[in-house]
């Protein structure tokens, strides 16, 4: 018999993690005593017999308790030590320079659905690539389409007149252990496969499949660095109910669960090599994560392949490592939230290879919580370091049995605050070098930024903190300075040196008291002066309810740094809209305007609009919404481009507008299922997609 202490949350947080019950989670506690540290297996036996026993424990014991798990991207969906980097055409040439995808590494590109090489456009719309002469903008036609099997997640655009094209599958078995998972993120699909396409886009009326190849496990993030495509797989083993007798031998084997990669529908083996699997020396369940990178140029070439029995959470990459999180609850230290960190180290032949591990109190927020700088690593956390609750006494016997009683009652809980870390790779381990805790009690994590020996965070109860951090001793990390304004910025952007651009929600108090949300805010912050950061300027677009896509996804901002042009998505309410002002107007029945907006940015004044573009939007039934936009700029032109079509302007007259709108293609959308399999299987559509086919309008 042994004993240990549990926490029943008498709170959401069980609610939330009730929900998880079926996931692959572990039922034991992990935290202040948990080892981060990985270690590798010994023997196939010594794998099986791990595996086994994680999915034994976590079944036999998800009828009174389970963890839930982390959520990346920008749930919080994915540090900084510069801005975008320049497209072609150069500082010098704003006739040929264009805008590209905002990425948060110099160097470390990431997919999107939407790519551009500065004369075409590269588009996806549900299962096809669409490709269009973005040149002239008011001579703009689609070149050619390319229709896949999958639903496209993102591409990749390449040096060579080639994309890498990443698509989902799930041909998904109900199970009671997978059923809850299926809302949950990372989307933890029974079967489900990610599928990498190399298109050869050289002749784009004639686009061509070159490669393709699947692998098991649901795609979590990827990164192209230095010519390797680097994928992190989720994978949820497949396991019958009946492989895992809570008493007797297992009758599962190995290659049953082994995630496997796939060329022409025929598998070439493991996708992960035994010798290469890795698990927490404090276990963590038996869900996988697996680290691929795969040459760009030929797909079919594994560069290297390490896989952990552990979730994944926020993915983070530099051009010298990539760093994959998991975020857990100690359920012997009150339930308390800490996130465990993996570094995968490139070597000079562009592979990940696992070299350290650490834990910090805490959640991430978003990729950006996150930054390597002089090869230490700064993170930015969410904490709350307790739950209160009841603590109640578990036992479990042997055979598996487990009875509870309850002990004792905790004490209340301490405010939740932020936190950020400074951790270095020594030994085998990411060790604490220095740390700044208790940053804003009671205040949510917002956003943050890491630029070289700086950093900014924004939190945010009833008024905007932005703090502004020394970062240039790393044993000693410190607040600088702090500026509180109204609103909050749920996206910073360096602007040169010394300036920041924020972007997120203006504020105000409602009829009954309280702080409420209103419309798009932009703010230009100069933090030339650390100890005393000031704002520019900050600007209010739209009325209550407007909304950009870049609050969510970094990837809807473009910015043109030769020029500072900024592009923003957004869904904008008019002005005078006030659903609490107790009146109807025609503002309380119109849809938004889905529209992008170009501003000029001036370090000295602050913004000036230089005009917008509506997008175009869909003409089913919903008119008002257009799915995913992207902004672009190619010299003189502004578009806003997305799975409809793309709408152009000359950026000296937005009045005059041009409009490309995309066949409507049978193949792009059709209903998503659940099935066996039968066909391939669907996929779910991406972000912004619809079941039906769009036929396009113009406003």
């Amino acid at each position: 018999m042994k004993s240990r202490s549990v926490t029943l949350l008498l709170t959401l947080a069980a609610a939330l993690a009730a929900l998880v019950g079926g996931c692959p989670q572990t039922p034991d506690p992990a935290g202040s005593n948990a080892k981060p540290k990985l270690v590798p297996f010994s023997s196939q036996s010594e794998w099986l017999s791990y595996f086994t026993d994680q999915v034994r424990r976590t079944r036999q014991n998800n009828r009174f308790r389970s963890q839930f798990f982390g959520f990346p991207g920008g749930f919080g969906t994915d540090a900084m030590t510069s801005a975008a980097p320049e497209a072609s055409g150069g500082a010098d040439n704003s006739a040929t320079s264009f805008t590209t995808t905002n990425i948060q590494e110099a160097g470390v590109d990431e997919g999107d659905i939407f790519k551009s090489d500065g004369e075409r456009f590269y588009v996806v719309r549900g299962r096809t690539l669409r490709i269009a002469n973005a040149v002239p903008s008011d001579a703009m036609a689609e070149l050619g389409k390319l229709a896949l099997d999958d639903y496209i997640s993102e591409i990749y655009l390449l040096d060579n007149h080639k994309l890498i094209v990443l698509a989902q599958r799930f041909n998904y078995q109900p199970s009671p252990y997978s059923l809850m998972a299926i809302e949950m993120w990372p989307p933890y699909y029974s079967q489900a496969q990610a599928v990498a396409y190399l298109v050869d886009v050289a002749d784009p009326a004639n686009p061509s499949v070159v490669q393709k190849v699947e692998l098991d496990g649901s795609r979590v993030s990827s990164r192209v660095v230095s010519g390797r495509l680097i994928l992190v797989l989720s994978v949820a083993p497949d396991v019958p109910d009946d492989a895992i007798p809570l008493l007797g031998a297992p009758r599962i084997q190995m290659e049953d669960v082994m995630p496997k990669m796939y060329v022409e529908g025929a598998t070439t083996g493991d996708l992960v090599p035994w010798s290469d699997w890795l698990h927490p020396e404090s276990p963590n369940g038996y869900m996988m994560t697996a680290v691929v990178a795969l040459d760009t140029a030929d797909l079919q070439n594994i560069l290297s392949s390490v896989a952990i029995l552990a979730s994944a959470g926020t993915v983070y990459s530099s051009t010298e490592a990539l760093y994959v999180t998991d975020t857990e609850y100690d359920l012997n230290d009150n339930f308390r939230e800490f996130t465990a960190i993996h570094k995968f180290a490139f070597d000079d032949k562009g592979a990940a290879n696992y070299v350290a591990s650490g834990a910090v109190s805490g959640r991430p927020l978003n990729q950006f919580s996150l930054g390597e700088y002089e090869g230490n690593l700064r993170i930015a956390t969410h904490v709350i370091p307790a739950v209160q609750g009841v603590v109640m006494d578990e036992v479990m016997s042997s055979d598996g049995t487990v009875s509870i009683t309850q002990a004792t009652a905790d004490a209340a809980p301490s405010a939740p605050s932020n936190s950020v870390y400074v951790l270095s790779e020594k030994d085998g381990e990411l060790a604490l070098l220095g740390a700044i805790e208790g940053i804003a009690p009671g205040e949510r994590l917002y956003s943050s930024r890491f630029m070289g020996k700086r950093g900014f965070l924004v939190t945010f109860r009833q008024i905007d903190p932005l703090f502004s951090l020394d970062l240039s001793d790393p044993a000693a990390p410190r607040i600088a300075g702090e500026l509180k304004i109204p609103g909050f910025s749920d996206y910073l952007h360096p602007l040169g040196d010394n300036y920041l651009i924020g972007v997120g929600r203006s504020t105000t108090t409602s009829p009954w008291g309280g702080t409420v949300t209103k419309a798009v805010q932009l703010s230009l912050f100069n933090v030339s002066d650390l100890a005393n950061p000031t704002v520019v300027q900050q600007v209010e677009i739209g009325g209550y309810s407007s909304y950009t896509e870049v609050s969510q996804d970094h990837k809807a901002f473009a910015f043109l740094p030769d020029r500072n042009i900024l592009a923003l998505p957004a869904m904008l309410y008019p002005a005078d809209y006030n659903p609490y002002d107790g009146s109807m107007g025609m503002a309380d029945y119109l849809p938004p305007t889905n529209t992008v907006l170009f501003y000029h940015v001036d370090p000295a004044t602050g913004f000036t609009a230089l005009g917008q573009i509506n997008s175009v939007t869909d003409s089913s039934g919903y008119y008002y919404y257009s799915g995913t936009t992207r902004p672009a700029i190619i010299g003189e032109s502004a578009y806003a481009v997305n799975q409809n079509g793309v709408r152009s302007a000359p950026m000296s007259n937005f009045t005059t507008t041009s409009t490309l709108i995309f066949d409507a293609g049978t193949d792009d959308f059709q209903m998503m299922y659940f099935g066996n399999g039968s066909g391939g299987g669907e996929s779910s559509p991406p972000s912004g997609g619809e079941s039906s086919a769009s036929r396009g309008s113009t406003p």
